[in-house]
């Protein structure tokens, strides 16, 4: 037999959860149904940006073209990759076949947003007044497994909650038995913690997959030392509706310049969707 203390506290749990806490829910899902709808409403694809060398000398790869530059034995290539959540990815690798070691860091490099093309009397600044540092691999790295190890915590806290209330819910379970009355509180708590373990395994291996690309698909800070060569991708903010992008390089001292025009794409008003014929009529 169930001690009555045990069995009161159950009643008090199952009322309190019956009551308060469905009405609360209830009252902020209510509450809550108009913005989500409004925000949901007002959602609208990003432009999609494409960029092509400012080169006469490209070579292309799978679709990418590539533009390779050489000073006192540092080889430098550059192609525009793809777009990734809002940035913009390059792919870089360099070859160094100098006498001297040199570093290579993303954070040596520097990305130039330009409303028009810097020559003669127009000036580099006045040019291109947006200049924007390259993401850091090893910021991001670290940001990614400090987040990890956050939810690491929480869902262990969670499930030590929710172990709690399954305790309290077989309690109330056991009580409304005794009285001829069905009650499924455990089996509710027990399907939250169902619920709250997948959950958490899958956002598990998506900050898995989050680290595994910024240790190993981006360039990372390298030395290199003669004869040997480094390669990956670069990110930087995007910025639509921008002509000209110039890339800025800097490895062991020496300085490379890539420019590249930009092409945006309002995906709102791609041909085939409802704003391209809005916009010409159709």
């Amino acid at each position: 037999k169930w001690p009555p203390a045990l069995v009161n506290a159950g009643r008090g749990w199952l009322r309190l959860r019956s009551t308060t806490t469905m009405k609360t829910a209830i009252l902020t899902a209510l509450h809550l149904l108009p913005m989500c709808l409004a925000a949901s409403a007002c959602v609208t694809a990003q432009p999609v940006v494409r960029l092509t060398p400012r080169s006469a000398d490209v070579k292309w790869v799978q679709g990418r073209g590539v533009v390779v530059q050489e000073h006192e034995g540092v080889r430098v290539a550059v192609a525009y990759d793809r777009n990734l959540d809002e940035r913009i990815a390059f792919r870089l690798e360099v070859v160094n076949q100098s006498p001297n070691a040199v570093l290579v860091d993303p954070r040596h490099l520097v990305c130039s947003y330009c409303s028009l093309y810097p020559h003669g009397a127009i000036g580099f600044e006045q040019a291109c007044p947006q200049r924007i540092a390259f993401v850091d691999p090893e910021s991001q790295a670290l940001a990614v497994e400090v987040a990890q190890a956050h939810a690491e915590a929480s869902h262990q806290n969670q499930q030590a909650w929710n172990t709690g209330m399954l305790f309290l819910g077989v309690v109330t379970d056991v009580a409304h038995a005794s009285k001829g009355r069905s009650s499924n509180s455990s089996a509710l708590v027990a399907a939250t913690m169902s619920a709250n373990e997948s959950q958490h395994e899958q956002s598990q291996i998506h900050y898995g997959s989050e680290l595994q690309f910024w240790q190993e698909a981006t360039l990372r800070r390298t030395t290199l030392g003669t004869g040997e060569s480094t390669a990956g991708l670069v990110l930087v903010q995007q910025r639509p509706n921008v002509p000209l992008v110039i890339l800025s390089v800097v490895v062991g001292g020496k300085h490379f310049r890539f420019d590249f025009d930009q092409m945006t794409v309002n995906a709102e008003e791609a041909p085939g969707t409802v704003g391209y014929a809005r916009r010409h009529g159709l």
